[in-house]
């Protein structure tokens, strides 16, 4: 009777040993205490759904359109089509506040190559004249490059110019991405223009406006006349400034 007792105990203790195993080895470890949980793997390749856009495809993803062109063999950025595959590369390294405020300072900054002799703006110094993410420093440039490709400097500042009036007006978004991306106001959005990388003048007009320049008089809308097919409605606005072939009003 006392072996058996002993061979029970025996028995008791290994099956207490082994569930302690299991949960020491077997069960998920969890994060400590404010430890965030373990990020999912980022896919590398990601295939167009309707409706995308390399440059909302690249925000979800956190890589430069640029780098989708070059990796994906893109000549033109408005030819994305639905079901075409994309590789996604490596996305961008995440910024601290402090990297995201010296990033939008620099952004805002003139370059020493900007714009060619004497275009550059003393201004360009002062604190930008509306909120402002690096992303839409980014955004307003190849709104300019879209729409103003051809036009003297001085035009691509105006461009850029109407966006930051409109960003102030009250009379539309209180953001430069939501002027921008407001319905039927910029062909450039509608056709996929604005996808085109900018260059380096129309980065440097961004800025300027963005650090108060505006040659338009306060302008909240340009138009070509000799394309545009809303003259009527045209000649109830104010001209305030003619630069190139754009009229700009308000």
């Amino acid at each position: 009777m006392r072996a058996l007792d002993r061979y029970q105990r025996l028995l008791l203790f290994l099956a207490v040993s082994c569930a302690l195993l299991a949960q020491v080895f077997l069960l998920p470890v969890r994060a400590e205490e404010g430890q965030a949980p373990p990020a999912p793997e980022r896919p590398r390749q990601y295939i167009v759904q309707p409706g995308d856009t390399l440059y909302s495809i690249a925000r979800r993803f956190g890589v430069e359109v640029s780098e989708l062109m070059r990796l994906n063999h893109i000549q033109d950025p408005t030819t994305l089509k639905p079901g075409q595959p994309l590789l996604l590369g490596e996305p961008l390294p995440a910024l601290s506040s402090r990297g995201l405020e010296r990033r939008i300072n620099n952004a805002l900054l003139p370059e020493s190559s900007a714009a060619g002799s004497g275009t550059a703006s003393p201004g360009l110094s002062r604190p930008p004249v509306v909120p402002v993410s690096p992303e839409e420093v980014e955004l307003l440039a190849r709104l300019v490059h879209a729409e103003a490709r051809g036009e003297p400097y001085e035009g691509k500042v105006a461009v850029a110019a109407v966006v930051i009036n409109r960003v102030r007006s009250g009379a539309f978004p209180n953001t430069i991405r939501g002027v921008i991306f407001q319905p039927a106001q910029f062909k450039s959005v509608e056709n996929g223009q604005i996808e085109l990388p900018p260059d380096q003048e129309s980065w440097q007009a961004a800025r300027e406006a963005i650090a108060g320049r505006d040659p338009t008089g306060g302008a909240l809308y340009f138009y070509n006349p000799q394309k545009s097919t809303a003259l009527s409605w045209w000649s109830t606005r104010t001209v305030t400034a003619v630069i190139g072939n754009h009229n700009f009003a308000r």
